[in-house]
């Protein structure tokens, strides 16, 4: 989903929002503007339910690299709740692709 590049002060945060956030991966550079937000969902097989579980501040050019640690980290984090990951999905833009081969 793209986003208007800007900064804003989060008083329940106490900090400026607006930068690239990658979670708990550290940023290479902590002053870039997000101009994307990635949102991973969690979808069922045998009922009909979905849900999104974890968001992400990225640039529009997120590397196949960091793309795929983002991904383990929430494949992790999902069997350690309880929930078994069956498959993944994405489409087939360029850095989607690369994550698959890390």
């Amino acid at each position: 989903m793209a986003l208007k590049q800007n900064l804003a002060y989060d008083q329940k945060l106490d900090k400026v929002v607006g930068y690239v956030d990658l979670g708990p991966i550290p940023v290479s550079d902590p002053e870039k503007l997000a101009s994307v937000a990635l949102v991973f969902q969690i979808v069922s097989y045998g009922i009909r339910f979905k849900c999104p579980i974890a968001y992400f501040f990225i640039a529009n050019n997120l590397s196949g690299e960091l793309l795929s640690e983002l991904i383990k980290t929430t494949v992790i984090l999902l069997d350690e709740i309880g929930v078994t990951v069956r498959s993944l999905t994405c489409d087939g833009a360029a850095s989607n692709v690369k994550a698959y081969e890390y």
